[in-house]
């Protein structure tokens, strides 16, 4: 993994097997990142300078991915177990413990409110012979009398003070719902900001868009084109005898 900036590129990790999943710490000084090394999956910690070595944070014998980190030293993550249903973990101070169990796709699509209470997160519901995802809030204890803020969406982000919740639609709209400390965040009605045309849904890693603490600036993965492909036959030939 690698920290870009306008001036530099410096690489962050330099295990030979996969990292991946990285995440920022609040004060934007550390990555949290996933690792799968021989037959064990990781969570490690290491400064975006890459100064120090890693801090394991979690050693497992199954796939794990970091969700978000809270105030700076607070990991929230998804972890796959051999069987439904797929939870979602805190690590605090290295120790796991359980914050909820959602069920649906791996790696869970749930991030924690930054004062801890509300999660967000998104369920697979049948639309006729496909599945969609819908949006769902909660608060402690998490995953009971849940209330559904959106069909057909994914990808929700909190802005860093609480009190705004962003998700990506079906047709690829970011919408906004401005939260109430003192009600459920469903209750109020999400407003479109801005269609996002082109969002790359593949890739090797990494979501299609993300936003930053203050919710002003948005970044987004989008498609490019492709690039063409050339064939040489009887390329043999071409060999020097």
């Amino acid at each position: 993994m690698w920290v870009l900036d306008e001036r530099r590129e410096v690489r962050v990790t330099d295990n030979p097997d996969w990292d991946g999943d990285p995440v920022w710490s609040e004060d934007g000084l550390d990555v949290v990142y996933s690792s799968k090394r021989g037959d064990r999956w990781q969570i490690y910690r290491r400064q975006a300078t890459a100064v120090g070595p890693e801090e394991l944070l979690l050693d497992t014998d199954g796939p794990v991915t970091p969700l978000q980190v809270l105030h700076s030293r607070h990991v929230v993550y998804a972890a796959r177990r051999a069987t439904p249903p797929f939870d979602v973990w805190t690590l605090e101070r290295t120790r796991p413990i359980p914050l909820a169990r959602i069920g649906g796709f791996y790696p869970s699509d749930a991030r924690l409110s930054p004062d801890e209470r509300w999660l967000v997160y998104g369920m697979p519901q049948a639309a006729g012979n496909t599945w969609e995802q819908a949006l769902y809030v909660s608060a402690t204890p998490f995953g009971v009398n849940r209330r559904e803020i959106a069909q057909a969406a994914s990808t929700p982000r909190w802005r860093a003070d609480g009190h705004e919740l962003f998700y990506l639609s079906k047709d690829s709209s970011i919408i906004s719902i401005v939260v109430d400390p003192d009600r459920t965040p469903s209750d109020s009605a999400g407003r479109v900001l801005f269609r996002a045309s082109g969002l790359a849904r593949t890739g090797i890693t990494g979501d299609v868009y993300d936003v930053t603490p203050d919710g002003q600036r948005f970044l987004l993965k989008l498609e490019v084109g492709s690039s063409p492909i050339h064939v040489l036959l009887n390329w043999d030939t071409h060999l020097g005898r």
